[in-house]
C-alpha cells in the first residue's frame, strides 16, 4: 500500500509525506523523536489506546458533520480530511485486531503504535491551525480537546529584532534549524517576546545542467513566496522534509511572532538555504 497525504492550512502549514507502508516505515517516521519538529504546541492527543480510540473516532466523525461542515468551517482541506478520516479507519482495523487476543500478534502491536505516532504526527500542526482559527467554537473546542486560546492583549513591546538562524542538512531528507536572538551568543534561544518562531520556506528542484553544474531558479526574494510554512516553540529542531526531496534546494526565511498581536511580531530575516542530502 502506497499512501501519499497532501496537507496543507493556508497560511500555517503545508505539509507532504509519502509512506510505502504506514505501518513498518521506520526511517521516515521514526519512533516520534523529540527532535521531529514539523510544530510544536502542547500534546492534546491522548496516547493510551482506549483514549486514543475515542479520540480519532469523535474526531473523524465531528469532522463531516454539518453544513458546512466542521472541516470546511474550520479551514481544513478536502485533502486533510481525507486523510484524517484514512486514519481512522487504519486504526480501527488494526485496534480490532489488537483488542482480540487470538490476533493480537507483535506484528499487530507494532503496526498499532505505526498508525497512532504516524497520526499524531499529521494531527499535530492541523490541530494548531484549528486551535486558532477564527471559526472554533466551545464545542470545537472540546471534542479536538484544544486549549482556550489567550486572547488577553499582553503588554509586550514590539520585536524589533530578526531570529539569527542556521540550517544545516542530515542524511535522511531532514534538516537541523537552530536559532537564537542578537542579545544571547552561541547558544540557541527564543526571542523573550515571542510565543514561537516561524518558518516560511521552499524546496526548489534543479532546472537542469549547465556548463558550470546545475541550473537553479531564481530564489525566493521574500517570505511571502514561500508556500510552505513551519511553526516551532524551540530554538533547536529537526525538519523533515523526506528523503524524495534529495538533491532539492529548501530557502527559508525566520520571524518571531506575537501570538496575541501580531503587529507586534519582528520582521522577517533574510533567506538561508541548503541542500537536501
Amino acid at each position: 500500500m502506497k499512501l501519499r497525504f497532501k496537507i496543507f492550512a493556508p497560511n500555517i502549514m503545508y505539509l507532504q509525506i509519502w509512506a510505502e507502508k504506514l505501518h513498518g516505515c521506520a526511517e521516515f517516521f521514526g519512533r516520534r523523536s523529540m527532535n521531529l519538529m514539523l510544530c510544536t504546541m502542547p500534546q492534546r492527543i491522548p496516547r493510551s489506546n482506549d483514549s486514543f480510540d475515542t479520540f480519532i473516532k469523535t474526531t473523524a466523525t465531528a469532522l463531516v458533520q454539518g453544513a458546512p461542515t466542521t472541516a470546511q468551517r474550520l479551514g481544513l482541506t478536502p485533502e486533510q480530511t481525507t486523510a484524517w478520516l484514512d486514519f481512522k479507519t487504519a486504526w480501527q482495523e488494526v485496534y480490532t485486531k489488537h483488542t482480540n487476543p487470538l490476533l493480537r500478534t507483535p506484528a499487530v502491536r507494532e503496526e498499532k503504535e505505526w498508525v497512532r505516532e504516524a497520526f499524531m504526527d499529521f494531527a499535530s500542526p492541523v490541530l494548531l491551525a484549528m486551535s486558532v482559527h477564527s471559526a472554533l467554537t466551545e464545542d470545537d473546542r472540546l471534542t479536538f480537546r484544544l486549549p482556550k486560546r489567550d486572547r488577553t492583549m499582553t503588554k509586550r513591546g514590539r520585536i524589533d529584532d530578526v531570529p539569527a538562524a542556521t540550517i544545516e542538512p542530515l542524511t535522511g531528507g531532514s534538516i537541523k534549524v537552530r536559532v537564537r536572538h542578537s542579545a544571547v551568543h552561541g547558544r540557541s534561544s527564543l526571542h523573550p517576546l515571542a510565543d514561537h518562531l516561524e518558518m516560511r520556506y521552499m524546496l526548489v528542484p534543479p532546472q537542469g545542467m549547465g556548463e558550470d553544474g546545475l541550473l537553479w531558479p531564481e530564489p525566493p526574494a521574500t517570505a511571502a513566496q514561500c508556500p510552505l510554512v513551519c511553526i516551532s516553540t524551540r530554538a533547536l529542531f529537526t525538519l523533515r522534509v523526506g528523503e524524495v526531496k534529495a538533491g532539492m534546494r529548501l530557502y527559508a526565511f525566520f520571524r518571531w511572532v506575537n501570538a496575541t498581536n501580531d503587529a507586534h511580531s519582528g520582521s522577517w530575516s533574510n533567506a538561508r538555504y541548503t541542500v537536501i542530502v
